[in-house]
């Protein structure tokens, strides 16, 4: 089982804060001060970071000899997305068009990279190479 835990950007100072679920459970997180939060997909990309929802990552798709490259945003599906077509869990999402989704498991972990995140670098979707 992953380890469940949480990160909340601070409008207060401009700053990512990480928690886990028994801190956010108890109370012992300020309140308040946080919005935009993030869940742990119990993944680390290939320098060893911890990848969370909204986290823009490049990579390589396993299909294809070398497989095909592709940037995208982490998000949570959970139901059908325009095309009828139906998700659950994490997938690395290509918002160009068309819309494109990758399950975590159709991806080669050793050459996946977080190149920056959607609460600080959303132009990073836009015009991407």
């Amino acid at each position: 089982m992953r380890e469940q835990k949480f990160r909340f950007w601070s409008e207060l100072d401009e700053q990512w804060r990480y928690y886990t679920l028994e801190e956010i459970a108890n109370n012992t997180w300020p309140t308040g001060l946080h919005v935009d939060w993030k869940e742990y997909t119990g993944l680390k990309d290939k320098n060893k970071l911890d990848i969370y929802e909204g986290h823009i990552l490049s990579g390589l798709h396993k299909a294809g000899d070398p497989g095909w490259a592709w940037r995208g945003v982490i998000e949570w599906l959970n139901g059908p997305d325009e095309s009828g077509n139906c998700f659950y869990g994490f997938y690395v999402v290509d918002r160009g068009s068309p819309r494109v989704s990758i399950a975590l498991n159709l991806i080669l972990t050793d050459k996946l990279e977080i190149i920056g995140n959607m609460t600080e670098n959303p132009e990073l979707l836009r015009g991407k190479a």
